[in-house]
């Protein structure tokens, strides 16, 4: 009940601000709805003596708006499916495919007001709720006495935050953008470590029990990811 009340208040705090009057923005070529892309990816390609290390990891891979006069609503998604061999084969090992997956999925949902500063540039600044889950199991981080160690864990987040972004129209219907948000986050992460047996001269081990973390957390991200985006 007391995370439902802090996130009600940053909520109301963020419409509040969203509920001031505007003056109407670009007709985006006559278009209502808006996608980008996140191009840090290929300019981390195209300079590969670049260093990128510095800018934080980014979430999101896509994200789309629904354009009105001066507020637009917002979504962003992104995620991963990893799945990678291990080899820790011994003598009388079973034969069992031993993997390292990750799986990720991360959504916001938002609003945000748009401010014309000059000519084609803008100004946008608003609000997302998001949902973050990750899920990792590793059968076998390492082996030892007829048995492969192993590690699994589900990570899920549920948060609000404002964010603050740029864009400059080289038309109506492209842009280059940049954004910096603060998320407030309220996480549960439940992981425990595992024991499979690589030989059938030793009996099956009992799984461990779960160990469930929840705590808060908050993530500043620097507006170090260009987007590219452009109206359809």
């Amino acid at each position: 009940m007391k995370k439902l009340k802090i996130l009600g208040i940053l909520l109301l705090f963020s419409l509040s601000a969203l509920c001031q009057n505007e003056a109407p923005v670009l007709d985006y070529g006559g278009k209502k709805n808006e996608f980008s892309l996140d191009l840090t990816p290929l300019m981390e390609r195209m300079s590969p003596t670049t260093n990128f290390s510095y800018a934080p990891q980014n979430l999101y891979y896509l994200k789309y708006r629904r354009l009105f006069n001066n507020w637009n609503i917002r979504a962003q998604i992104g995620g991963a499916y990893i799945k990678e061999p291990l080899n820790h084969r011994t003598g009388d090992s079973i034969l069992t495919p031993l993997f390292s997956k990750v799986k990720e999925l991360n959504i916001t949902l938002g609003l945000e007001k748009i401010s014309t500063i000059w000519n084609r540039a803008q100004i946008n600044y608003g609000f997302d709720l998001l949902f973050n889950q990750t899920i990792r199991d590793n059968d076998a981080n390492f082996s030892q006495q007829y048995y492969y160690y192993g590690y699994e864990s589900n990570n899920r987040s549920m948060g609000i935050g404002p964010v603050l972004g740029a864009r400059f129209w080289f038309w109506n219907r492209m842009s280059l953008g940049m954004e910096a948000s603060f998320i407030l986050s309220f996480f549960e992460e439940r992981s425990r470590n595992t024991l499979m047996r690589y030989s059938l001269s030793v009996p099956e081990a009992d799984p461990e029990p779960f160990e469930v973390k929840e705590g808060i957390e908050t993530t500043f991200y620097v507006p170090m990811q260009i987007w590219l985006g452009f109206t359809l």
